[in-house]
């Protein structure tokens, strides 16, 4: 007989423990919810606090944050929060933040929630670390997004402070006319706030976009504005910034007489900076009014205290007024030099000019449903052109590119098929006069001449057979052999020891032009001796860029030839005639 009893006694026993069981893991786990609430809620009060003194107090807020242990904060939100809020702190306490791991993990929690307010800041403060980080293009695209947002929020001081950013950004890539557009925004919505620093800095801003835009007189007068407004408050702050950009206006208009003046007023304020004293020692030397210099310029200019291109500006004014010509040419060269890389970095850190019209056509079409299928479907679609459109062009750009190369590759061999006769007809010239003349040192050089052109003789003949090849029958495989051909040659000029027999064969030619160019002028780089003796030899542009590697950049050669003609135009030697002769 089967005892059911006994067995269902066993079953209830059972049923109990498992009951004591989660009971007990039951009540761990509201434990430990408890123990998470009670660790986090520190950090909770923390945020708040430091979110409420983040704009009276901002070193305080920073302390604040800095205070808290991050594994403390909890949910992501939280973590967002502190994101937003120690980066805030960071630069209102001007720490040029260039890390993003503490905002974009913000940002991107923001966008997600309905907190527009927030995402703004996120957007505007990740907008503020790739500015100073000079990713420009990411920084205008940020500052564009929450422009948007202050907008839609119509909160005037957000709406200035992202209009100033735009500002700012266009004006370290000289896009000028965008700058004062944007500056002038600012300054419209900082009035209507009542926070008098940020008014200020807005009609500094609009006065430096209209000295970017070379309108003078207007940055002047608003300038005078804040002038007038910073002695009310005194504030000498405001008043050196509007001082200095005075005195920069009457600089780029070369009244130095009026500059001078500007900037004798900045040097005895408590905010006076280095550069303002070689503003105003430059002007003093640019009017040869030695006595009024004020300090040791000469050590003032190299001291490292003045950014790069203003050292050399006030090297320059110093080398003019002591009549130092070669010292003031080279600091001239090096102005030049300062130009450049600026326009090579605005060059790197290109913006779109339609980047506003495009953000307006965004924001307008904010209140569009996007997930709705048709607008999906046009817009795969209209992706999937672009990528077709793009790889297109890319596929034409190749293509043309290719056949531009191959014509500079033809274009090559012609000239030295050119140059191989033209030195082979002197050459065999040039040993019939030492046979009948018996002049041991003519056939010296004749023979020395023979052993030069052997370098082009060797490495020609096989190039030569390809491009006549190739205009028989142009196929893609002849394209190649030709490519690498030129490769091969090319590498042989790029040797110092070839090429230096190339100098050797000119000198023989021509009368030892590049002993004498490298006499008369000792300082110039090797490239540009380079240049002068391929153009010498009668090589084009195109392939002078080849020979030196420069086929992506022909205007690198463009420009080394115009600096060497304007040195040949200034020198008075006897054999300038000889190199304008070359580079007329």
């Amino acid at each position: 007989m089967l005892n059911f009893e006994g067995e269902s006694n066993s079953v209830r026993l059972q049923m109990a423990k498992f009951s004591r069981i989660f009971r007990h893991i039951a009540s761990m786990f509201v434990l430990v919810v408890l123990a998470a609430c009670s660790s986090s809620e520190p950090a909770r009060r923390s945020l708040a606090a430091a979110e409420e003194l983040m704009d009276t107090r901002p070193d305080s807020a920073l302390m604040i944050l800095q205070s808290i242990p991050p594994g403390s904060l909890g949910s992501a939100g939280r973590r967002a929060l502190y994101g937003l809020l120690m980066t805030q702190a960071l630069d209102k306490n001007y720490v040029d933040v260039t890390s993003d791991s503490l905002i974009r993990p913000a940002v991107e929690y923001y966008e997600n929630s309905s907190d527009k307010l927030r995402l703004m800041k996120s957007l505007y403060y990740l907008a503020g670390v790739d500015y100073y980080r000079k990713a420009y293009s990411e920084s205008l695209i940020a500052s564009f997004r929450a422009y948007e947002l202050a907008r839609a929020l119509d909160d005037n001081f957000w709406i200035g402070m992202t209009a100033r950013r735009i500002a700012e950004i266009y004006g370290d890539n000289y896009c000028a006319k965008e700058q004062m557009e944007f500056a002038r925004i600012a300054l419209d919505n900082f009035r209507q706030t009542d926070r008098r620093p940020f008014i200020h800095n807005g009609i500094y801003s609009l006065a430096a976009a209209y000295h970017a835009n070379e309108d003078y007189s207007t940055a002047r007068k608003i300038c005078h504005e804040l002038l007038d407004t910073a002695s009310v408050y005194g504030d000498n702050v405001w008043r050196r910034q509007a001082l200095e950009l005075i005195g920069l206006g009457y600089m780029a208009k070369d009244s130095f007489a009026a500059a001078r003046d500007v900037f004798r007023e900045i040097l005895p304020l408590p905010t006076v900076k280095v550069s303002d004293s070689a503003f105003y020692n430059g002007m003093c030397l640019r009017l040869r009014r030695i006595d009024d210099v004020v300090g040791d310029v000469g050590s003032l200019a190299v001291s490292g205290d003045l950014s790069e291109d203003v050292s050399h500006w006030l090297q320059y004014q110093w080398s003019m007024a002591h009549d130092s010509i070669s010292q003031a040419l080279d600091m001239m060269r090096r102005m030049n030099g300062d130009t450049d890389r600026a326009l090579k970095e605005s060059r790197r850190g290109n913006l779109i000019g339609s980047l506003t019209d495009y953000h307006r056509y965004k924001s307008e079409l904010s209140s569009i449903d996007l997930r709705n299928a048709n607008l999906r479907a046009v817009a795969v679609v209209t992706l999937a052109l672009l990528i077709i459109f793009i790889g297109w062009r890319y596929g034409r750009r190749r293509y043309l590119r290719q056949q531009m190369l191959i014509d500079e590759y033809l274009t090559m061999g012609d000239e030295l098929r050119r140059l191989l006769a033209e030195t082979s007809s002197e050459l065999d010239e040039a040993l019939s006069r030492t046979e009948s003349n018996d002049r041991k040192s003519d056939e010296s050089d004749s023979t020395d001449g023979r052993r030069s052109l052997g370098l082009l003789e060797k490495y020609f003949s096989e190039f030569d057979v390809l491009c006549r090849s190739f205009r028989r029958n142009p196929t893609e495989t002849s394209q190649k052999r030709i490519s690498d051909s030129v490769g091969s040659l090319i590498d042989t000029f790029a040797d110092s020891e070839r090429m230096g027999e190339l100098e050797d064969y000119a000198d023989y030619r021509y009368g030892g032009i590049m002993t004498k160019l490298r006499t008369d002028f000792p300082k110039l780089k090797e490239v540009d001796y380079q240049i002068f003796l391929l153009s010498r030899l009668g090589f084009s542009i195109p392939t002078i860029a080849l020979v030196l590697k420069k086929d992506d950049d022909k205007m690198f050669i463009y420009n080394h030839r115009k600096r060497l003609k304007e040195k040949f135009r200034g020198f008075n030697g006897t054999n300038r005639e000889l190199y304008l002769e070359v580079m007329p």
